[in-house]
């Protein structure tokens, strides 16, 4: 077995152990309100094992045929997962402190600012009508609260 399946095969484990998990704690639910999450959990474990299956299939026919193993994934392939991944956390914690319109302006111009949107104040455009879409629609039409 390569390195690559034995490494996708850890991945999937832990999926399953985060399926697992979710699943024990969705346990102290009423019945009516936990169907619709074991459901999603259903589909997810589903996924998880067809994305088993294809890959020890995969990994079969490679040793068959006597390829070589892919290369492993490197920092440059992770990049922009972790940064997606760093600016969503900082996301949820300038939203703790902040309020929904700052925390989202933020992590939409932050986000095209990185992706290298041009011209340099489009994403403040985009951001300014976003906002404010959300704003006329959820507070002014809807009197939802978005701002303590």
């Amino acid at each position: 077995m390569s390195k690559k399946t034995k490494q996708d095969l850890i991945v999937s484990a832990v999926i399953y152990a985060v399926i697992g998990f979710f699943f024990a704690s969705g346990m102290n639910m009423l019945p009516d309100s936990r169907v619709f999450p074991n459901l999603i959990l259903g589909f997810m474990a589903a996924i998880n094992t067809c994305n088993v299956i294809l890959i020890l299939s995969k990994d079969r026919k490679q040793r068959a045929a006597g390829h070589e193993e892919e290369s492993m994934m490197t920092f440059q392939d992770a990049k922009y997962p972790l940064i997606t991944f760093l600016g969503t956390v900082a996301y949820v914690v300038l939203f703790v402190f902040t309020n929904y319109f700052i925390a989202t302006a933020v992590f939409i111009i932050l986000f095209m600012l990185i992706e290298k949107i041009r011209p340099i104040w489009l994403p403040f455009v985009i951001t300014a009508g976003y906002c404010a879409f959300i704003y006329w629609l959820f507070v002014v039409q809807l009197s939802v609260r978005l701002i303590q």
